[in-house]
């Protein structure tokens, strides 16, 4: 019996030594071999890959050579290798050394292993095109005129192509590790994508040559101290601009946004202000009116008679909630429905069937009233959480329905504009409706749209989708932090 426990003893701490040789000691591998280089032949700067075993983690524990020059390393795993070539190098075999010494714990396994091996023959010569290298490709979709990066390395300016399909791209700027492509004009579809450069054809993967959005011309959104706006160009790309921002006094906290084609403005709020400027960004913000503190604006619109409508949320929970109207010069506000603990956020209006519509988190529902307010009628909840809804954030109106944005369930919701009936949940994936605040909508084309944002990656997404949630579609990408926008057709 002793014996047997002698035995297990010994055969555990051999395990053990095993176990901590391995996390202590990474780098003691077995002998060194390498396989392969490539390319094999080029001019000074260019990169290449380097195949063999029992490498290191660690760039910093080898040094590899070419006739004494030292050779940068610029990644490492156990199996291969990214060097770059320098500057003044000649023709000769590559030399590898690795270091095995390890002096974490007083553990030295060297002498162990073969700390040195010699590579093949790279030949420096400057009129060789070689051999372009792929890393990563961003976005791997977009419009016509669109403009895709591929990070990669040893692009030659002069020599290297981006086919996109059949069709080769214009390229806008290109380096050693890095191009940039504008899409080629070529009809919607998924293609193959591929770099072209001396005898070489890479195949880089399927491309989606995303379909040109129609009907929207401008699109204008509200961010954190900033007013922004794109023009949607002929291809459907964005071209954006920031037409406000803090050094035109537009407010730390920009919310609810609105336009008023007719007169060539931009309405915005920031927190109990609301505020004007021009559609172009020229003219000098104006403040339009100032509510009582302690309470945060959370929506605007506005009708053909210069009045300005606005979800009005008490942020000191005394009850004091209510949706208001003031003349778009800052007279005459009125409260046009005192709403006590409903807290109004998402907001429309419907002026010719002189009607309001509004969403309400605190008892999670949406909302029909009258244009003039509580005098012409009493609010009526169209929807609520008995029919699915979670947080309403927003809402859109069409001729004959009611589209309902809810942020806690990532959803929306379309049912008909009366309330009646049950409410219908869109096909649009929950992860494209991450962190939404608004919602717009094209009737005429009957098209939704929308703005996601993501914290973890510090911006958002514009989206847009039939109103029947199908042809999901991204109109704009990498979106500034936005949760209020307004579209121009």
């Amino acid at each position: 019996m002793k014996r047997d426990i002698y035995l297990l003893f010994i055969m555990l701490m051999c395990a053990f030594t095993a176990c901590r040789k391995e996390v202590i000691d990474v780098r003691d591998f077995g002998k060194v071999t390498i396989d392969s280089i490539s390319p094999g032949a080029g001019p000074a700067g260019t990169y290449v890959v380097v195949h063999g075993h029992n490498f290191t983690y660690l760039a910093a524990d080898a040094k590899v050579r070419l006739n004494n020059a030292e050779v940068r390393i610029v990644t490492m795993s156990l199996d291969s290798m990214l060097i770059q070539i320098p500057e003044g190098a000649v023709t000769g075999k590559l030399e590898f050394n690795f270091n095995r010494k390890n002096q974490t714990g007083g553990y030295d396994y060297s002498g162990q292993v073969d700390s040195a091996a010699t590579g093949p023959v790279y030949t420096v010569d400057a009129s060789v095109i070689p051999l372009p290298m792929i890393r990563e490709i961003q976005p791997m979709h977009a419009r016509v005129g669109g403009e895709v990066t591929i990070n990669g390395y040893n692009f030659k300016d002069g020599s290297c192509k981006i086919f996109f399909g059949d069709t080769e791209g214009t390229i806008t700027e290109i380096s050693s590790t890095q191009v940039k492509v504008k899409v080629p004009k070529i009809t919607p579809d998924t293609v193959s994508l591929r770099v072209e450069q001396g005898v070489y054809s890479i195949h880089a993967g399927r491309f989606v040559v995303d379909e040109t959005p129609a009907g929207v011309k401008e699109i204008f959104w509200a961010s954190w101290g900033k007013v922004y706006k794109a023009v949607i160009d002929d291809n459907g790309n964005p071209v954006i601009e920031a037409i406000y921002d803090e050094s035109d006094n537009v407010g730390v906290y920009p919310s609810g946004l609105t336009i008023d084609q007719k007169n060539g403005r931009v309405y915005w709020m920031d927190i109990n202000k609301i505020y004007y400027g021009s559609m172009d960004g020229t003219a000098t913000p104006t403040l339009v009116h100032t509510f009582p503190e302690g309470v945060m604006l959370q929506d605007i619109a506005f009708d053909s008679q210069d009045r300005l409508y606005v979800t009005v949320a008490d942020v000191t929970f005394s009850g004091n909630n209510y949706i208001s109207r003031v003349n778009m010069d800052g007279t005459g506000a009125e409260e046009l429905y005192k709403l006590g603990e409903m807290m109004p956020v998402g907001l429309k209006i419907d002026e010719a069937d002189g009607k309001i519509y509004w969403t309400e988190q605190m008892f999670m529902a949406t909302y029909e009233g009258s244009i003039d307010g509580q005098a012409t009628q009493a609010p009526k909840m169209l929807f609520d959480a008995n029919d699915g809804v979670s947080a309403p954030a927003n809402l859109a109106l069409d001729g004959t329905d009611i589209y309902i944005l809810d942020g806690g369930n990532s959803s929306c919701y379309t049912g008909a504009r009366d309330g009646s009936g049950t409410l219908t949940k869109l096909p649009v994936p929950a992860e494209f409706m991450m962190g939404v605040g608004d919602l717009e909508i094209d009737a005429a084309n009957q098209y939704m749209y929308w703005i996601t944002y993501d914290f973890n990656v510090g911006y958002g997404t514009l989206f847009r989708c039939k109103t029947d949630g199908t042809g999901l579609q991204r109109v704009i990408e990498k979106v500034p932090e936005a949760y209020h926008l307004a579209i121009v057709l």
